[in-house]
């Protein structure tokens, strides 16, 4: 797996902040690739972004829970060896 950090920060003034990295890999489960991201790059389990939006809602098991929510989310982008790994922690002044 190779691995390059493009973006540390935030994309704009009180904005949430995003690490993507660029994802090379010859592993084709992307569970497999997920998983190793989430222990060597985000270094935690994070929930996937649609788990994530899905879970705050109103009504849902983690409305209302804050250090859910600001422990953000992940994403994992691409297909054919080539991904972009998504770590976003929501902005909190």
């Amino acid at each position: 797996m190779e691995v390059n950090k493009i973006h540390c920060g935030q994309y704009r003034p009180y904005g949430d902040s995003f690490y993507v990295w660029e994802v090379k890999t010859d592993e084709t489960d992307r569970e497999k690739i997920l998983q190793e991201c989430k222990e060597n790059l985000a270094k935690r389990d994070l929930p996937i972004k649609a788990d994530w939006k899905q879970s705050i809602m109103y009504g849902h098991d983690k409305s209302g829970d804050l250090n859910y929510y600001f422990a953000g989310y992940c994403d994992l982008d691409g297909s054919n060896g080539r991904y972009n790994f998504t770590v976003c922690h929501p902005y909190c002044d």
